[in-house]
């Protein structure tokens, strides 16, 4: 039987002409454009729909038969002009604690190779899940976030802000979660519980508020999956031990704003927790096995959030 692995995881007709996709069209242009994947309006004369490797539909020329380059566009986290650069404020334990967020590129390790550190048979599966997806490798959405994107293997510092109990508006960890798992949520700084609260090294502007208050920690090494929001993370002085960890991103792709909000950093932990009360031979019957999510983040007075996933053993 197949194995499954399951992460849980109007106004006016002008202003929708200005808004890309396209789904409305004058038949005299006769310009490439790219249309909404649902669209069933009408092909103007000498054009023909055609639908990309990566799953785009654009409306073409009949003389064309796959759309011009896409502009890729790449912006790195760059501090504002005339801030002073980050300046070590103490320790976490034994990681390094600054007042401020690095520029996004200085935080790549290339010294550092992730695959080197995973067991064998993990490494070729992360390695296949980026290079053989297409939409990974060729999207100009996710071509757009660079060094970052799942079509590079470059591993980057991963930060987290060292929140208080008191900081949080949610965080949870569910009972079964792994030993190492808890350890890495959740630890004692000064005699009181904080939360590792990681967050993407190119969007540490949504978090300036926090930094400014809290510190940010740049300690921890990872690397995309064909998800660019989902890093599998270590400790590059504990290196065996791989973590996945779910920050949210700040940037559309795909049409949406990949954000972990409150809504679903909270789903994760519940479904979590209620798949993982369930006997196991249940699973063993079924063949089917799960990996789970539990632990989620969400700072007060925050929309957004971050969740962990546990690795499964098998991996």
């Amino acid at each position: 039987m197949t194995q499954y692995f399951i992460p849980l995881l109007g106004l006016a007709i002008s202003i929708n002409l200005a808004i890309a996709p396209l789904n409305y069209l004058h038949a005299d242009d006769l310009n490439p454009k790219i249309v909404k994947k649902s669209y069933n309006g009408e092909v103007p004369e000498g054009m023909h729909l055609v639908r990309t490797r990566t799953g785009e539909l654009w409306l073409l020329p009949k003389d064309m038969d796959t759309p011009p380059a896409s502009e890729v566009n790449v912006k790195y986290f760059k501090p504002k002009r005339g801030t002073p650069e980050a300046e070590q404020i103490g320790m976490v334990g034994r990681h390094k604690h600054y007042d401020r967020g690095l520029p996004a590129e200085e935080v790549f390790q290339d010294d550092f190779d992730v695959y080197d550190f995973l067991p064998k048979e993990f490494a070729k599966a992360l390695w296949q899940e980026k290079h053989e997806n297409l939409h990974a490798e060729q999207s100009p959405d996710l071509l757009s976030l660079g060094d970052f994107g799942p079509a590079r293997d470059r591993a980057f510092l991963v930060p987290y802000i060292p929140l208080p109990e008191e900081a949080m508006g949610f965080a949870y960890l569910i009972p079964k979660a792994r030993a190492d798992t808890k350890a890495l949520v959740r630890f004692k700084k000064d005699g009181k519980t904080h939360y590792r609260f990681f967050i993407h090294p190119n969007h540490v502007d949504a978090y300036e508020d926090l930094i400014k208050k809290y510190g940010i920690v740049y300690h921890y090494v990872g690397i995309s999956t064909s998800s660019p929001r989902s890093l599998i993370v270590m400790d590059p002085q504990k290196p065996k031990k791989a973590y996945w960890v779910k920050p949210s991103l700040h940037k559309k792709l795909d049409g949406s704003v990949r954000i972990n909000h409150e809504g679903k950093a909270r789903r994760a932990v519940i479904m979590s927790e209620a798949i993982s009360n369930v006997p196991q031979k249940k699973f063993d019957d079924l063949n089917v096995q799960f990996m789970i999510e539990p632990a989620a983040l969400v700072p007060k007075g925050r929309i957004t959030g971050t969740i962990f996933r546990e690795v499964h053993p098998e991996l």
